[in-house]
């Protein structure tokens, strides 16, 4: 996630969820494109262009007294209609452009 450089096409509903445990607490984002409360971990993060960054903005602050701050979000987001078909066509792009030099990973 970075800071918006634009203004955003289309913002995407989200909450903060945080997790207590012994050595601390951690805050992430939970995405709720499809309107039904769906968040998942992946490893490998697929990245947006930037030009289409501008369909994924969200509104965020840390804490309620502060200013709404707008971010766009750099990776794919999972869980929403669209993340099977943005997930299997990235990997065809990589066997595309990657696929004579590294043809194990094809």
């Amino acid at each position: 996630m970075s800071r918006a450089t634009s203004w955003g096409l289309c913002y995407l509903p989200h909450h903060g969820v945080h997790k207590f445990t012994p050595h601390g607490s951690k805050l992430r984002v939970a995405l709720d494109a499809s309107s039904i409360l769906r968040t998942r971990y992946s490893k490998c993060q697929i990245l947006i262009t930037p030009v289409h960054r501008g369909l994924r903005h969200i509104l965020w602050r840390d804490d309620s007294a502060r200013a709404l701050q707008e971010f766009e979000l750099n990776t794919v987001i999972y869980g929403v209609v669209t993340s099977p078909y943005l997930a299997i066509r990235t990997l065809n792009q990589q066997l595309n452009d990657e696929g004579e030099t590294f043809p194990w990973g094809a």
